[in-house]
């Protein structure tokens, strides 16, 4: 198994979601971080499950899409690193 790192902005950019969709249904929020965090606890059996990120056509970024969400992670051999999570609409920077 491979472990899952997050970047403090990946975290903050979480944060920010949940704290918006909060405002009209704070039950779904719940159920959202719930899922993400599942989503990603996936990674830990399947690292390759994810689809390589098209802007970057790098084969060690990749991500996962949930919901209309964007989960960017890279592979760095013994562990994933979660670089971002942002909706599907935004464009990657």
């Amino acid at each position: 198994m491979v472990e899952i790192r997050w970047m403090n902005s990946a975290l903050e950019s979480l944060r920010d979601i949940l704290s918006y969709i909060s405002l009209d249904n704070p039950n779904y929020a719940m159920f959202l971080e719930n899922r993400i965090f599942e989503t990603v606890d996936h990674l830990r059996q399947f690292p390759k499950i994810g689809r390589i990120v098209p802007e970057y056509k790098t084969p060690n970024i990749r991500e996962i899409l949930f919901k209309g969400y964007r989960i960017i992670y890279q592979l760095k051999g013994e562990y994933i690193e979660i670089l971002a999570i942002f909706h599907g609409a935004r464009l990657l920077e």
